[in-house]
């Protein structure tokens, strides 16, 4: 699922994800981040990359399922729970977003 963007040359610039079903979603924040090798890299926010990891796996991708568990609990104290509720119920994905945060 590529990431659509409105401006890759704007810091902090926003851009929209669109989902399996061809809905569009997500707020994707792009940050620059400038790696030592390849220089300004634009990532996403963790909120969004939890989402689009919930949606990939079809409930059955355990892999994805495990990342989005580690994320959620390296991240805790930082994670926008609200955001990832409304977008959750929005994309039919609650329960998904319920298991694995009982598992981390």
């Amino acid at each position: 699922m590529p990431f659509c963007s409105r401006s890759r040359s704007t810091p902090g610039a926003a851009g929209w994800r669109r989902s399996s079903t061809g809905r569009t979603w997500g707020r994707s924040i792009l940050r620059p981040w400038e790696h030592p090798a390849w220089g300004s890299v634009w990532v996403s926010t963790l909120e969004d990359l939890i989402l689009a990891k919930l949606e990939w796996s079809d409930g059955v991708a355990e892999l994805q399922l495990r990342d989005c568990a580690s994320l959620l609990r390296m991240n805790r104290d930082v994670v926008d729970e609200a955001y990832l509720d409304r977008w959750a119920r929005t994309l039919g994905r609650v329960d998904r977003l319920e298991a694995v945060g009982r598992a981390s």
